[in-house]
């Protein structure tokens, strides 16, 4: 294996889409997107890209968009 085929990790991103949710016993639509990761085990295995993923999913949860200033 090559360096370049063990730091290979691919994320695919699916396109946006509402989907509903229950929120404290209502139901809402909100913009979703699914998240993919792949990694070649036999260099590591499943359990760092899971945590990974959860950090990728928190810093995408959080994120805020900037206010323009005019």
């Amino acid at each position: 294996m090559t360096g370049v085929q063990t730091c290979a990790l691919p994320i695919c991103v699916g396109s946006i889409q509402l989907r509903p949710v229950e929120r404290e016993g209502k139901i809402e639509h909100v913009r979703m997107i699914s998240l993919s990761l792949t990694l070649n085990h036999q260099v590591i295995d499943g359990a760092p890209g899971a945590r990974f993923l959860r950090e990728l999913v928190k810093a995408i949860e959080s994120f805020k968009e900037p206010q323009h200033k005019e």
